[in-house]
């Protein structure tokens, strides 16, 4: 239900930052899908180019919507940026606590 409200304002929105699950969620009320079927769900490590092409999809489904930037984190592994004519992926720098 959320989504479906959040969807309305698409269009007057600069940035969104969903995580995985926030992507599909929001693709989905939309008509489109966070995946572009190329490889199976979640994430977890891995390759981060796959990740951002199986990602991509819902991306295109918000960039489409109206968002200017899409930038999607992924945990530990970072964050996947996509714009209409760009995308990059940025790995996550090692922390330390002290």
């Amino acid at each position: 239900a959320k989504c479906r409200r959040a969807t309305a304002i698409l269009p007057h929105v600069t940035v969104v930052s969903p995580n995985e699950d926030e992507l599909h969620a929001l693709a989905a009320s939309l008509g489109g899908s966070a995946h572009d079927g190329s490889g199976g769900g979640g994430g977890g490590g891995g390759d981060m180019q796959e990740t951002a092409r199986r990602l991509a999809g819902g991306a295109r489904t918000l960039l489409r919507a109206g968002v200017s930037y899409v930038v999607v984190t992924i945990g530990a592994d970072g964050v996947l940026l996509y714009a209409s004519s760009y995308s990059s992926t940025t790995s996550a720098p090692p922390l330390r606590c002290y």
